[in-house]
């Protein structure tokens, strides 16, 4: 087991994601898996396709017609939606990051890219229980390394069923690892992954699970022989609900039940629970950290002895095999000849075939640093396989820490992401037994969240990153009270429980038997092949001389006494090649002690090891045994013999070994470019299948489309005729005919030489000059018998790669069209001619661009065409007075408010004229809305409405001041004369004058025109008694002007009576008027007898509503009116 993190994140995603791995042959199989996907399914699918980067893939537009979901081509930073398909873009490396896509480029050259290992590992640490991935027909094994990493974070691992795959490599290799959840059909497929997703949501509590999770492991033990009763339950549980929702079940009970009928479910959960996630120097930076602190550090210590490395737990033995190349590298940097031995174990035996075969994944080269490649890996088709050299150095076996005695005097051992999943009394047994493996002052490696606790008194932190321990120099003891020393399956007692009667006995037995064996049993070892002390018995100080503090394994022939080195060397060597048991007799021990007659016996064992047996001179063997045993007398000359042979042997050896180093070096060096141009031919290989594919669904769709379009230009009634660069006919509609009398034995026939109802040469000269500059053009033509007209639409044909390759003549018959167009015309002429004699413009706001367009045909702001005008611009053409007034406006209309309103322009030409527009919003609030209004000249009604409302009020105004003028009169003539006869006869008269005025002031259409003396007489008239000069010309007034005129008169007599020389104060008024360039000028002169202080009212001729009067009036003959005044005189003068 060397998963790495049981500790991963859950954090919950509203939907799954489900990465699919495909190479050659993987079309077909996406179309039948995304086949009857569906929209709403909570899950988002990411098609990672081995593509060739030289061609744009067609592969998202041809899955788009194969599924109801959406399909895209990624781009960098593609947010993932559920129900939406993604597919890779061509020679991109694509990860997933926060629920986005990314895209960058290869870091490895072609043959040793894996674009799907990396998308699947990018995958399991973005999504981890909610990602999903799919292996389908594909060669090699690319996918394989990153199942193991979805499957380590908790996600489901599905590959398509090898048998309906075109090509099975990749499944195949993907079933290998043990960890596939489903293997099915592709059509399964989706339904399966979405099934396993809804399930998680409905499985039991931890706490309703934990009683038949310590049932389902007694029944493993029972079935599988694995105790995993130590482990911590919560990790167990975990892969427990892990296989509840894969088989689609909600109760343990039920679970266990199906586990005791079917013996192949006990195989699948104990792969579950033996996750066997590793890869090639996994950590780069802690392997480094392990290199420099405690690799170079040891071999400098070993002096070149041999050293011994333990890795457990080395599942499918990348790690242990990285810790060799690290070891042989460092050995070879320091010049030394690598001496050193990997013992490697693991309780997967599936895991160790796999690790002794030393084969992986072509992919999984990218973990290997580039400067060991060449040394320590061989290709081979789409794997890679470890040198011979360096697997001889890795001793893989089936082994449990747990349950098996530890291996004995090593330098360093691994042991990475094998501890958290033990509990913390499993783990308080299993460090003193690392404590009595190493030799003191070795290396302990554990995981990134492992450590060595209780024991930390026996081990020195060196890094903790790399968590990276040194054994102290304290001796240590075998542990008896470890689970290897216990029956198989028996756990110890929690607590200060009392320890059963059985163990206690079996204690005693195992204490009683090791006595009997050290001080009565003849003095005896266990020795390897090579001669190394495997286990001893007896009393040996006889025989042996043992240095305590040597490093390096004790070999038995180096420690026995002189007389029986080489009597051992011998009968190891007889062993060892004859396979039979050995007797050497008439030996001598010789030591400080004296001399010991010896009797050596040495023999085969089972596991190939050998027993070497002491015994004192004249001891005999037991009976049946000298039948099978052969008698080897020593001499010196035997002696001499095998060192003359073996120094014979060791040149012949040397001189082959540096022959076959040659020949090696040379075949590796031819090995690594075949498997190079290997490797490139094989990624080609794939990815022209997938083009082939491509190609193959691309024609398939061209037919489609060409019957389509076969179709089309049968039942279309369009007439459409197609040429080619030469002008020659070469398709065309079933409609052109209405056009040309063309057959089907017309293609490639001459445009020239085709008629056409047009009887002219310009459709040839259109199709011609399109044919040969590739520029649209657009025309129209009356048939000859003007009946009916054609818009003629020539544009290029550009063949497949865009080239020019001819033109196409569309025809429509615009007849109708041409008819209301002409009829749109005369509408337009007479809205036009209506809106220029009525003075009215038009106009259209679009509020969202800012932009106003009006029609000024009739001249009002002095456009006189119809613009377009940015609204600040519009706004400038308005008097200012009125401009943030109707940009309000505007505003409002356009939120639905309409408007009206009279405003002037800004144009000095034009400050007498009076505009009124109004608005209205027309369309929806959907973003088509605009306003339409209307602006029209109301400069005349406008001065007539003033006009109307000054005589209105000045009425009002007169008939209050009647009665003052009357007794005005009335006091003049009191001051002329006492009698009351003449009194009554001159305030008649002047009442009767009065009354003439304001006859003539009212009259409409009695006269045609009035002279201008009878106006001033009719007007002065009731001042009789006042000092009056009247002289002018013969002038008369027009009828139109009479009013006006008589109004300004009557005006300026009133406020003479009031304030001037008619009134209250003394002098003369002087009338005078003539003509001359400028028109008629009339002037109004009063002139004081004294100086006379001017009345505030006379001062300001806006101050009474006289005055109002009098513009009124002055405007409406087209006049103007000056004032002058000083304490002399007061003079008014109107021309016009």
């Amino acid at each position: 087991m060397n998963d790495a993190s049981p500790n991963r994140a859950t954090t919950r995603h509203d939907f799954a994601v489900v990465g699919i791995g495909a190479s050659a042959g993987g079309l077909e199989a996406l179309h039948d898996l995304l086949r009857d996907a569906r929209r709403e399914d909570p899950a988002a699918y990411v098609v990672i396709q081995h593509l060739d980067p030289t061609h744009d893939s067609v592969l998202a537009e041809l899955l788009d017609r194969r599924t109801a979901l959406s399909v895209q081509q990624a781009t960098d930073g593609t947010t993932l939606q559920p129900g939406h398909v993604y597919t890779i873009p061509p020679g991109s490396r694509m990860l997933i990051s926060d629920g986005r896509l990314h895209l960058a480029d290869f870091d490895q050259p072609r043959g040793l890219r894996r674009p799907i290992d990396d998308f699947f590992e990018s995958l399991a640490h973005d999504r981890g229980h909610a990602s999903a991935c799919v292996i389908l027909s594909g060669t090699g094994a690319d996918g394989t390394l990153g199942l193991r990493a979805v499957k380590e974070h908790g996600g489901i691992c599905v590959i398509q069923e090898p048998r309906t795959a075109r090509y099975d490599g990749m499944p195949l290799s993907a079933e290998s690892t043990g960890l596939v959840d489903y293997i099915l059909p592709p059509d399964r497929i989706v339904p399966a992954i979405l099934q396993f997703f809804q399930s998680g949501r409905s499985t039991p509590p931890e706490d309703v699970m934990l009683a038949d999770a310590r049932l389902i492991c007694q029944h493993l033990l029972d079935r599988c022989g694995h105790d995993f009763s130590g482990y911590k339950m919560s990790t167990l549980i975990r892969r427990i609900r892990r296989r509840l929702h894969v088989l689609n079940m909600t109760s343990t009970k039920d679970y266990l039940r199906h586990l005791k009928r079917h013996p192949d479910e006990c195989e699948a959960l104990l792969n579950e629970f033996l996750i066997n996630v590793t890869r090639f120097f996994r950590d780069p930076e802690l392997f480094q950290t392990l290199r420099e602190q405690a690799i170079r550090p040891m071999i400098a210590a070993a002096g070149g002895e041999e050293l011994r490395v333990w890795c457990a737990g080395c599942s499918s033995g990348e790690e242990a095999y990285s810790l060799a190349m690290l070891i042989d590298t460092e050995m070879r940097a320091a010049g030394l000849r690598p001496r050193f031995t990997v013992f490697a174990s693991d309780i997967d035996k599936q895991m160790i075939e796999i690790a002794r075969a030393g084969t992986y994944p072509i992919s999984a080269l990218a973990d290997i640093p580039e400067e060991m490649r060449a040394s320590y890996t061989t290709h081979r088709d789409a794997l890679m396989q470890i040198t011979p050299q360096l697997r001889d150095r890795v001793r893989f076996s089936l082994h449990s820490v747990l349950r098996d005695p530890p291996f004995a005097r090593v330098d360093m051992i691994s042991c990475r992401n094998l501890l958290i999943y033990l509990d913390e009394e499993l783990q308080g047994r299993i460090l003193p037994l690392f404590h009595y493996a190493l030799r003191p002052g070795g290396y302990l490696f554990l995981g990134p969240s492992e450590g060595v606790r209780r024991e930390s008194a026996h081990f020195t932190e060196m890094d903790r990153p790399a968590r990276l321990f040194q054994r102290d120099q304290t001796a240590a003891r075998l542990p008896l009270d470890l689970p290897f020393l216990r029956a198989e399956g028996e756990r110890p007692p929690a607590g200060p429980a009392r320890a059963p009667e059985g163990a206690t006995a079996r204690d005693h037995a195992m204490a009683a038997q090791r006595r009997v064996l050290d001080r009565f049993a003849p003095a005896s070892l266990q020795v390897s092949r090579a001669g190394e002390v495997l286990w001893t018995a007896g009393r040996l100080g006889r025989y042996l001389a043992v240095d305590p503090t040597a490093r390096r394994p004790v070999l038995a022939p180096a420690i026995v006494h002189p007389g029986l080195r080489e009597a051992v060397a011998a009968a190891l060597d007889q062993v060892v090649t004859g396979g039979r048991a050995v007797i050497m007799r008439n030996l001598t021990a010789r030591s400080d002690l004296g001399s010991q007659p010896v009797t050596l016996f040495a023999e085969p064992l089972p596991d190939r090891s050998v027993l070497l047996v002491f015994h004192e001179a004249g001891e005999q063997l037991a009976a049946g045994t000298e039948d099978e045993t052969d008698e080897l007398s020593l001499t010196e000359s035997r002696s001499d013999l095998l060192e003359e042979q073996l120094r014979l042997t060791r040149i012949e050896l040397h001189s082959a070994v540096e022959e076959l180093e040659t020949a090696n070096e040379e075949l590796k060096s031819s090995n690594e470019e075949m498997m190079s141009m290997n490797e490139e031919l094989q990624s080609t290989n794939e990815e022209l299948s997938t083009v082939n594919d491509e190609l193959k669904s691309k024609i398939d769709d061209l037919t489609a489309a060409n019957s389509d379009l076969q179709n089309f230009f049968l039942a279309t009634k369009i007439p459409l005729l197609v040429v080619d660069r030469d002008v020659r006919v070469r398709n065309f509609t079933a409609a052109a005919q209405q056009i040309f009398p063309l057959r089907r034995s017309d293609h490639g026939r001459p445009l020239a030489d085709v008629s056409n109802v047009f009887a002219s040469e310009v459709l040839l000269h259109m199709a011609s000059e399109v044919a040969r500059q590739g520029e649209a053009q657009t025309t129209e033509l009356p048939e000859a018998t003007g009946h009916r007209v054609w818009r003629i639409d020539a544009k290029p044909y550009r063949g497949p790669e865009g080239h020019l390759d001819g033109a196409m003549l569309v025809f429509e018959d615009v007849t109708d069209l041409r008819d209301l167009r002409i009829e749109v015309e005369r509408q337009e002429e007479r809205l036009k001619a209506v809106r220029s004699l009525a003075r009215i413009a038009v106009w259209d706001y679009d509020a969202r661009a800012q932009v106003l367009t009006i029609d000024d045909s009739s001249d009002l702001l002095g456009l006189g065409q119809t613009a377009q005008l940015p609204i600040s611009a519009f706004a400038a053409m308005i008097a200012a007075p009125d401009r943030e007034g109707l940009l309000a406006d505007l505003a409002a209309c356009a939120a639905g408010q309409g408007f009206r309103r009279v405003l002037t322009p800004a144009s000095d030409a034009r400050s007498g004229v009076r505009l009124e527009t109004a608005g209205a919003r027309f369309g929806t609030d959907d973003g088509d809305c605009r306003v339409l209004g209307v602006m029209l000249d109301v400069t005349a009604a406008q001065s007539a409405a003033t006009l109307r409302e000054a005589v209105i009020s000045e009425m009002d105004h007169r008939v209050k001041n009647l009665f003052t003028q009357i007794s005005a009169m009335l006091r003049m003539a009191g001051r002329e004369t006492d009698d009351a006869q003449t009194v009554v006869h001159e305030v008649g008269t002047r009442i009767n004058a009065l009354a003439a005025s304001h006859g003539l002031t009212t009259a409409k259409g009695t006269r045609s025109q009035v002279g201008l003396q009878d106006l001033v007489d009719t007007t002065l008239a009731p001042y009789r008694g006042a000092r009056v000069t009247i002289g002018g010309g013969d002038l008369t007034i027009a009828a139109k002007r009479v009013v006006p005129m008589s109004l300004i008169l009557h005006e300026l007599a009133t406020n003479a009576f009031k304030y001037g020389v008619l009134g209250p104060v003394d002098g003369t008024l002087e009338v005078s008027w003539h003509s001359d360039d400028s028109g008629t000028v009339l002037d109004w002169t009063e002139r004081y007898d004294a100086p006379n202080a001017t009345d505030p009212d006379r001062a300001d001729p806006d101050a009474g509503f006289g005055s109002v009067l009098l513009e009124g009036a002055t405007a409406q003959i087209g006049g103007m009116l000056e004032v002058t005044a000083d304490a002399d005189s007061r003079r008014t003068r109107l021309t016009f």
